[in-house]
């Protein structure tokens, strides 16, 4: 069995994960701690990492040589999955955040390193500070501890990566498609996803956009 190192305290259990890369760890290795000094997520923004307040773990993975950019989709999938135990309202924000009733309850990173990717997750089990944040807490009368959380969103993790992908089933639980959204300067509806996981938007004018990357909102403004 590969490693699963728990640690009171890191700066960032990705950045952890990378020190053991360089050192040769297995894939597979998890990291989880209870605290993060130095969370991050998507374009180096901080990620509230208060002590026992969510989950944060991340997982050394093969990089899927023939479709890489599937990989994001596979642990959204994945991780919803793994939270069904608690509650059937989490739905997917392209590209790499969970939610729940209009609100971000988690959230993935994926970083490719040597031999292999970087899967940073952190999920909220009580809900932050923050007016567009979510916890468990409010999702279910009974939250999980955060070692049944692990266990869940590992097992549903592996059970995705087992199986052959379909974007069919990301988009099915998506909560961008078929919404009128903003990417930096361009809006227009969201339609679909292409080949490689490309959010396809169509302007106004009836164009259809490929955005590869980019921070995602209603056209209104709100978060989802």
């Amino acid at each position: 069995m590969p490693p699963l190192i728990a640690l009171d305290e890191t700066d960032s259990t990705s950045l952890h994960l990378k020190r053991l890369v360089l050192e040769g760890c297995p894939l597979g290795t998890v990291v989880t701690a209870r605290r993060q000094t130095a969370g991050y997520g998507q374009r180096g923004r901080s990620w509230d990492s208060a002590p026992d307040a969510g989950l944060y773990m991340s997982i050394l993975l093969p990089l899927p040589a023939s479709a890489p950019t599937q990989l994001p989709f596979v642990l959204g999938l994945g991780c919803r999955d793994g939270l069904l135990a608690w509650t059937d309202e989490v739905g997917l924000k392209w590209v790499n955040d969970l939610v729940a009733r209009r609100r971000k309850l988690g959230g993935l990173l994926v970083e490719v390193v040597k031999g292999g990717a970087i899967a940073g997750i952190g999920v909220n089990l009580a809900t932050p500070d923050l007016p567009e944040a979510i916890g468990l807490n409010e999702l279910t009368p009974t939250p999980p501890t955060l070692e049944a959380l692990r266990d869940a969103l590992l097992a549903g993790i592996h059970a995705r990566l087992a199986a052959p992908f379909s974007f069919d089933a990301w988009s099915a639980a998506s909560v961008t498609l078929g919404q009128r959204v903003r990417v930096e300067t361009l809006e227009g509806v969201a339609e679909a996803l292409g080949p490689n996981g490309e959010l396809q938007v169509r302007r106004d004018d009836g164009t259809l956009m490929d955005v590869i990357s980019g921070s995602v909102r209603l056209a209104d403004g709100a978060y989802c």
